[in-house]
């Protein structure tokens, strides 16, 4: 039985992991892991590219959803990869006072490495 939320045909789903697989390959090894000491100001030049802001965290978990969603990610071990990175992300604080840490970096690594290669198969 279909998934009744999938809406893409084949060749949407296959458009839809190539592309993704292209912006995780981006977010790894051209985003920023570097971890300012304050909010980064909207006039930062790199403001989208550090991967310790919670837009580039929900942004990532929300790509990995549409994968599932779409049935293009179905292995239960990416499944549950992914919902041991939603809780974590969940578990975080998201004020302005809680920086990410060093840690937190090294783990978004680890998720996107997961990821790419889950699509790279």
């Amino acid at each position: 039985m279909e998934n009744p939320t999938q809406k893409l045909n084949a060749e949407g789903k296959e458009t839809l992991k190539q592309e993704y697989l292209a912006d995780f390959i981006d977010f790894r090894n051209n985003y920023l892991d570097d971890l300012p000491r304050e909010i980064v100001e909207q006039d930062d030049p790199n403001l989208e590219r550090y991967k310790c802001r919670g837009n580039f965290w929900f942004g990532l978990s929300s790509r990995i959803i549409d994968l599932i969603t779409e049935g293009i990610i179905t292995s239960p071990e990416a499944i549950e990869k992914y919902q041991e990175f939603y809780a974590y992300q969940k578990s975080l604080k998201w004020d302005g006072e809680n920086f990410r840490t060093q840690a937190d970096i090294d783990y978004i690594n680890e998720i996107l490495d997961f990821f790419i290669k889950e699509l790279s198969s």
